[in-house]
């Protein structure tokens, strides 16, 4: 019960015009690539200062509202991976991203 809780506050939480991603085991898996092309280099993005919410599933990933509600589903895999490491990769990608967008040399996925 405390999941859809924590789930139902940030939906009310979130502005009208923000951006959701939700990381969740049935997202689809994405390089490296595409991710900095589709998701950080999305024109929605790039114009009209919106926020960007990245949401970490729990161990049953996201209900059905916060699923309709997001842009995209994004999956790390089927593992199941501590939300403390999660953040870290996220954040990872994030930083990876925007090199790749940059043109900067990265790591190859």
């Amino acid at each position: 019960m405390r999941e859809a809780k924590d789930e139902a506050a940030l939906l009310s939480a979130l502005p009208a015009t923000a951006h959701l991603y939700a990381f969740d085991e049935r997202g689809a898996s994405m390089t490296s690539t595409a991710f900095a092309r589709d998701i950080l280099g999305a024109e929605a993005l790039r114009g009209g200062g919106a926020p960007v919410v990245f949401a970490i599933g729990g161990p049953d990933g996201h209900g059905d509202a916060l699923r309709a509600r997001a842009r995209q589903l994004i999956a790390f895999g089927q593992l199941t991976i501590a939300h403390r490491l999660v953040r870290l990769l996220v954040l990872e990608q994030l930083y990876r991203g925007f090199r790749i967008l940059r043109g900067e040399p990265y790591h190859r996925e």
